[in-house]
């Protein structure tokens, strides 16, 4: 399992990448649906975090192209949008 730091000051999370990768920090949001409890966006790296509401565990996609971030975070329904546009379709790894 892979250690999740937090900074006690901020609503910000430190994930290790994958071997020769460097660390990225990604600042989560709050997200009303009963599957997500957080989400967050680098864009620079294009890399777009969902956390858990069951079990606060965080996938990682990558290669999300900004304007899907901001879909997201204007669908009405999160829930369906992950399915249909992330889900699948974007590389993932478990944290």
């Amino acid at each position: 399992m892979v250690n999740i730091k937090m900074k006690p000051e901020e609503s910000v999370i430190c994930l290790p990448e994958f071997a020769g990768e460097a660390s990225v920090w990604i600042e989560m949001f709050p997200v009303h649906s009963s599957m997500i409890s957080r989400a967050g966006y680098d864009a620079q790296c294009e890399i777009m975090d969902l956390e858990y509401a069951s079990d606060g565990s965080i996938s990682r996609y990558y290669n999300v192209p900004e304007h899907i971030w901001y879909e997201f975070r204007e669908a009405e329904f999160s829930q369906k949008f992950l399915y249909f546009c992330v889900i699948g379709n974007y590389i993932e790894r478990r944290m």
